[in-house]
């Protein structure tokens, strides 16, 4: 199905028309190129996250919680460590990339990220690396038994 770009900057598709003069409607295309808008903006947020760099960092805090305690560590506590871990990472990339946000649009491999294309805001970034440090912040301490720790 071709399409184009019409002058109000809405993406246009052209559907054949159905057996007995139906159509698609315009509702289902506005509907379908938001949804579409949607999940490139959902896209963004991921890829400001370097999921690649976070899945090793959760890997390690795996193995870590494996060698550390000498054996499997309870489920619940590594899933609500690795939540966290995820979202420390996630704030972590979100800071990195506002900080070489000139650095990266001068970068012809770096120029495509969210921040210096112009898919995602300077604020837009700053915004998800607060929310995702406190949240991080939040679960973290809430699921960290500190009494339990070794001293030194």
């Amino acid at each position: 199905m071709p399409s184009d770009l019409s002058a109000a900057g809405e993406e246009s598709i052209r559907q054949p028309a159905l057996p007995g003069g139906g159509g698609v409607s315009t509702t289902t295309l506005t509907y379908e190129v938001r949804r579409a808008r949607g999940l490139a903006r959902v896209l963004d947020y991921v890829e400001l996250t370097k999921p690649k760099i976070s899945a090793l960092v959760l890997l390690t805090v795996v193995v870590g919680a494996i060698v550390g305690g000498w054996g499997l560590p309870d489920v619940s506590r590594l899933l609500h460590t690795l939540f966290g871990t995820a979202l420390v990472a996630a704030s972590a990339s979100a800071w990195d990339q506002w900080l070489e946000k000139d650095r990266d649009a001068r970068m012809s491999r770096t120029a495509a990220r969210p921040l210096p294309s112009g898919r995602l805001t300077a604020g837009e970034v700053i915004w998800f690396g607060v929310v995702t440090d406190r949240k991080s912040t939040r679960l973290n301490s809430s699921h960290t038994d500190i009494s339990r720790m070794p001293s030194s």
